[in-house]
């Protein structure tokens, strides 16, 4: 038989609340054991000090991580549509560095996600104007990508949403 009793505990030097196993007791003995829960504002600026340093992975591993802990605690998604925002251009810096490979493959799956993680953004937060002009970005390119490729009916569809989204 096993027997768990939680609490959660606030450290007095820090907003950080601990969640503590006071007691666990089965065959193999008795102990107590501390699991620390990272406030997500320090999820954040961890993602956000990765990213400025150039760690993208890092960066992305640290937002994903956010992500995943605001949904399971069911967070406003409107409180947090910067971290789709700063990810929106994480996804958009790869797919600019893989636009130097040539490899098609890996720049529109870099740019896909950028897209999606952009409009993830502005739907959580439509005021939020980076991420508006960040995906007019996004399409100006695939604008210039696909003039190069004489699809010009496209090209004129992408310079249209773009200006829609820099007017709003």
């Amino acid at each position: 038989i096993c027997k768990f009793r939680w609490t959660t505990v606030r450290r007095p030097a820090s907003s950080q609340s601990t969640l503590v196993l006071l007691s666990f007791n089965d065959e193999d003995g008795f102990g107590q054991y501390e699991i620390e829960e990272t406030p997500l504002s320090e999820t954040f600026q961890k993602a956000v000090v990765l990213q400025r340093a150039g760690d993208r992975a890092g960066a992305l591993d640290a937002y994903q991580h956010f992500l995943k802990v605001a949904h399971a605690h069911d967070v406003d998604p409107m409180l947090y549509a910067e971290v789709h925002a700063n990810m929106g251009a994480i996804y958009a810096m790869q797919g600019k560095e893989d636009r130097n490979s040539h490899n098609l493959e890996l720049r529109l799956r870099a740019r896909s996600k950028a897209k999606e993680a952009f409009m993830e953004a502005v739907k959580y937060r439509p005021s939020l104007g980076n991420a508006w002009v960040n995906l007019a970005l996004l399409v100006l390119a695939e604008g210039k990508e696909l003039g190069e490729s004489s699809e010009q009916s496209k090209v004129k569809e992408s310079l249209q949403d773009a200006r829609r989204y820099c007017i709003r």
